[in-house]
């Protein structure tokens, strides 16, 4: 099966479980609304099951099972040589134009800042044909890259479409050494003094190039168990990530506030639009 047939496949599943349901939110990314998606009563990405939960991920600073190795094990990144790279391919779908969702600052106070980001890729039935968007945790911005360029770039963090995210590192981002860890602290109790914390890097294959799955059926990043998936919404799993830049120094905490954000902050219905909040702890 090719892979846009693949993504189609995955995407016309996912709308009949929640056939019905409309991302009335507002507008998708990509210059289209957003359909037919995870609106608070559609599946996200990848399909986790009604009343389940999406916390296949690592918790604590721990690796999950089957997850992301810790600091260079498997993957990609820091150097070593790209491996199941037709997997990757067929996984990530890449599309080599850059994504036109918006990066909001929606407010700056005391080292914070709270942003929109819309990653909603055009919705569950576009999202095959537009690409990830990719962030600057220090610049606050967008980074000019695409799905093919930004494995050859360190300036970008983190790499979202709809409820799938990845740090520039391993599997995840080829030039970089990035990483992320889940710490179970509230935002504001985190500090720099956190930042040596074990961070694992991105290893999506077995052995065997198989692609690892989280528990709600789409790729295992390090940031597996952000979200938990009950009674068709899809809520923050809580707790405060760590996430090493791109270029293996800055250090940041952030904190994913909602999925179905309007561009003003206020929360709406429309998935994959994301409330964060961000600050730089670097030691």
């Amino acid at each position: 099966m090719s892979r846009s047939a693949k993504w189609l496949t995955i995407a016309i599943a996912i709308w009949a479980f929640g056939c019905g349901d409309d991302e009335n939110g507002g507008s998708g990314s990509e210059g289209g609304a957003a359909s037919g998606g995870d609106s608070q009563g559609g599946a996200p990405l990848g399909g986790a099951a009604e009343g389940g939960s999406a916390n296949g991920g690592a918790s604590d600073g721990g690796a999950a099972d089957g997850g992301a190795p810790t600091d260079g094990g498997g993957g990609s990144g820091g150097g070593s040589s790209p491996v199941c790279t037709e997997e990757r391919t067929e996984a990530l779908g890449p599309i080599d134009t850059m994504s036109t969702g918006d990066v909001i600052v929606l407010d700056e106070e005391d080292g914070a800042a709270t942003l929109f980001v819309d990653a909603s890729a055009g919705g569950i039935q576009e999202q095959a044909n537009n690409p990830w968007i990719y962030l600057d945790l220090a610049t606050l911005e967008k980074v000019a890259v695409t799905d093919v360029s930004a494995d050859a770039d360190t300036a970008w963090d983190l790499a979202i479409k709809r409820p799938v995210v990845r740090t520039n590192s391993g599997d995840g981002g080829y030039a970089g050494e990035g990483g992320a860890v889940r710490l179970d602290a509230a935002f504001d109790d985190v500090t720099s003094a956190d930042a040596n914390a074990a961070f694992e890097t991105e290893g999506w294959f077995d052995a065997d190039c198989t692609l690892k799955l989280d528990a709600g059926g789409a790729i295992s990043t390090t940031f597996d168990g952000w979200y938990e998936y009950d009674n068709t919404v899809v809520s923050p799993g809580g707790g405060t990530w760590l996430v090493r830049a791109g270029d293996g120094v800055k250090v940041f905490k952030l904190e994913i506030l909602d999925y179905y954000s309007n561009p003003d902050g206020s929360s709406g219905t429309a998935g994959g639009r994301y409330r964060l909040r961000v600050a730089e702890v670097t030691p």
